[in-house]
């Protein structure tokens, strides 16, 4: 889409500005590399990729920026409409990708925790709390309300480090 955008603009006597044209190149050779991405990280892990998560947050504020900066490219509809059209494209990715993937994970040999489960932006944000809040605030909440907690905090290993720590003391 880029790319016969960028053919429909290119015109010799048209001044285009070097760093416009270089993000939208950028973007072309970048779409190919996340597409990958996402689609081996979906194959092998249970939580959505952090890497392309940060990509895309990252890429989606330098787009509202570049659409916001006054005097910017925003002030010429035809030069914004294809970092619009990247913005909403990579909007859409985001928001799919945060998407839970409880459904396909049914296989595995011991529940996950919520932050296991969860994106980089779920767990920065608390956002996997909230069904849990939800829930509490519904009813009383019991021991098989609560989710599995995560390897990392599980009783037994807390208390090994624990105990480490206070041995190593002093």
């Amino acid at each position: 889409m880029l790319l016969a955008y960028l053919a429909v603009i290119y015109n010799p006597s048209t001044q285009l500005d070097i760093e416009f044209v270089t993000s939208l190149l950028a973007s072309l050779v970048a779409a190919p590399g996340l597409s990958l991405l996402l689609f081996f990280e979906q194959r092998k892990s249970a939580t959505p990729s952090d890497l392309a998560t940060l990509y895309l947050v990252a890429s989606t504020l330098c787009d509202v920026l570049l659409l916001t900066i006054p005097l910017g490219i925003s002030a010429d509809i035809k030069l914004a409409a294809p970092v619009l059209m990247r913005l909403v494209a990579f909007l859409a990715i985001l928001l799919l990708e945060q998407w839970s993937k409880r459904p396909g994970l049914s296989g595995l040999a011991r529940p996950l925790s919520p932050e296991e489960q969860n994106g980089v932006l779920s767990r920065v944000f608390f956002i996997w709390v909230n069904p849990i809040l939800h829930q509490g605030y519904k009813n009383i909440l019991v021991g098989h309300d609560l989710p599995p907690l995560s390897q990392r905090v599980a009783p037994k290993i807390t208390r090994k480090r624990i105990l480490r720590a206070w041995s190593q003391r002093c």
